[in-house]
């Protein structure tokens, strides 16, 4: 009859999922691309859409880099380009 039309029209039982959150993650100095896919990966698992705000974005290498040569100096890691 008429039920049996309803669940065979390729629509799945209609379940009332939790409401999804907005999370604003702010990297200050920087993030890297895996940073962001992790979140992305995170969002796809948990009731949240994460909302990425950053100074700057890197690759793991040039971080990387950048550390290995603050070391070498004796100096801090700055994650923050140069505004010039």
């Amino acid at each position: 009859g008429s039920a049996g039309a309803a669940a065979d029209d390729g629509r799945e039982d209609l379940v009332e999922e939790e409401p999804r959150k907005t999370v604003l993650v702010y990297f200050v100095g920087g993030v890297t691309f895996a940073e962001v896919a992790a979140l992305r990966w995170l969002g796809e698992r948990l009731p949240f859409d994460f909302l990425i705000a950053t100074t700057h974005i890197t690759s793991g290498r040039k971080l990387m880099e950048q550390a290995v040569e603050a070391s070498q100096m004796g100096g801090s890691l700055d994650l923050v380009p140069d505004s010039s």
